[in-house]
């Protein structure tokens, strides 16, 4: 997946409507110049969930130019 960096972190989930919330290990990370923009969709960064006994969820974060 071209993973250059991983960083320690806690995530937050919860169920509809913001129920049951709750603080989840997860993991920052960061891509590779020359990680593959099909899988990463050309972000530098992303989180990922490790929901217990579920599964594992990615969010991959790009940079918005704002000005």
């Amino acid at each position: 997946m071209g993973v250059a960096a991983r960083y320690p972190g806690r995530g937050r989930i919860a169920d509809s409507n913001f129920s049951n919330a709750k603080w989840v290990d997860g993991e920052l990370l960061v891509f590779s110049p020359a990680a593959s923009p099909l899988v990463t969709g050309g972000a530098r960064v992303g989180f990922v969930w490790s929901v217990p006994n579920d599964r594992r969820f990615l969010i991959l974060l790009n940079r918005v130019q704002l000005a």
